[in-house]
């Protein structure tokens, strides 16, 4: 008996113990189940019996989600079940997630959209934000306890095995009024790929002039179908063969304090032949506090840059490689910084990459104790 499903948001489907997460999949897994639905009160329920298998003492699986949620027929509910599902990581950021499901909200299409909104403060900041939304969109929300947004995207992740697409947008974007049609499309495209799309960055009035001009907050973008050898994870978009492939745990533990676990994992990815696939119009903008817009902050991103490189390299490259490399950009990045402050010149972004990407390399290789998401970091 499913008994808590009540609980759950609308559209969720729980196959197993009552509080339980298993996966539709997982449920039905070399079964031929033969549906019958009946409705108690304002819930449809709809049980499935195995037709060469027991499941359970009564040979029955109870399947519950709300009434204007389910379909009517078996057909329907194959329907219900190739909903994408949007998922957000969202940490004390509520205004900016307010913006970003407002977006939502003025561009999903009525059907074929899930969202879940997993926060990770454990004073639940976000959960009424997500409340406003919930007679427009079809949104849940969970909170999880342990710190990092690696534990975030993992718990993300395994809520994505019951549907058929993951999308991940992060809680301080929001999306573009083309955004669903393209992502949409092309999936059509790429059935099978991993999908990425432009993240462009909106600066506050006040930026200092020589980081506006400079350039430093412009990622590159590329031919829509281009393939891609690693990518961001907000604004990406997960088909059901990945989802599968990764499991419930794709996102490494080992970066929940530094960053980079979406590198890694794409990185791990393609090494296995998933391709990732640029979608140039499914634009998402990125809002940049004034904090951020600053010299100090955008060295210190570049330097955990060298450190997430560093650290994935740790297992496919020997010492000597990995210090070379440190030496080398260091050398490289201080020459250009150096000639271009005796001409005048303004910086360039990719020089001071360069040079703090060494120093993160160095961080990584004399086991400086470097922490960019909780209270210590590296300082220059």
């Amino acid at each position: 008996d499913a008994g808590r499903s009540g609980q759950y948001p609308r559209g969720y489907v729980e196959c197993g113990p009552a509080g339980s997460w298993p996966s539709w999949t997982s449920c039905t897994d070399g079964l031929r189940p033969r549906a019958r639905l009946s409705r108690r009160g304002h819930r449809w329920h709809i049980m499935l019996r195995s037709a060469g298998r027991s499941l359970g003492s009564h040979g029955y699986i109870l399947l519950a989600v709300r009434d204007h949620a389910c379909p009517s027929s078996e057909k329907g509910l194959a329907r219900r079940l190739m909903k994408v599902l949007i998922g957000i990581p969202a940490f004390r950021r509520t205004e900016q997630l307010r913006r970003l499901l407002n977006s939502l909200s003025n561009t999903l299409p009525p059907t074929g959209f899930s969202i879940i909104v997993v926060d990770n403060d454990p004073a639940g900041s976000s959960r009424a934000v997500v409340d406003e939304f919930k007679e427009q969109l079809d949104i849940y929300y969970e909170k999880e306890l342990e710190p990092g947004v690696v534990h975030v995207r993992n718990r993300i992740l395994a809520r994505a095995h019951a549907y058929e697409g993951l999308a991940f947008l992060d809680d301080d974007e929001w999306v573009s009024n083309e955004w669903v049609g393209a992502i949409s499309a092309a999936r059509q495209q790429f059935p099978e790929a991993v999908l990425a799309g432009p993240v462009r960055y909106v600066l506050p009035e006040s930026a200092p002039d020589r980081i506006v001009r400079g350039g430093f907050f412009t990622r590159p973008e590329h031919a829509h179908g281009a393939v891609l050898r690693t990518t961001g994870t907000g604004n990406s978009f997960f088909p059901k063969n990945v989802i599968t492939r990764l499991g419930h745990h794709g996102f490494d533990a080992t970066f929940a304090r530094i960053g980079g676990e979406d590198t890694d994992l794409f990185l791990r990815l393609t090494a296995e032949g998933v391709e990732i696939r640029w979608v140039a119009d499914a634009v998402v903008f990125e809002s940049v506090p004034m904090e951020k817009a600053s010299m100090v902050s955008i060295t210190r991103g570049y330097r955990r840059n060298g450190l997430v490189n560093a650290t994935v390299k740790a297992s496919s490259s020997s010492t000597v490689h990995r210090v070379l490399g440190a030496a080398a950009r260091i050398l490289w990045g201080s020459m250009k910084y150096l000639h271009r402050r005796v001409l005048g010149k303004p910086m360039r972004p990719q020089d001071v990459a360069t040079l703090y990407s060494g120093l993160g390399y160095l961080d990584a290789l004399t086991g400086r104790s470097c922490t960019y998401y909780g209270v210590e970091t590296c300082e220059s």
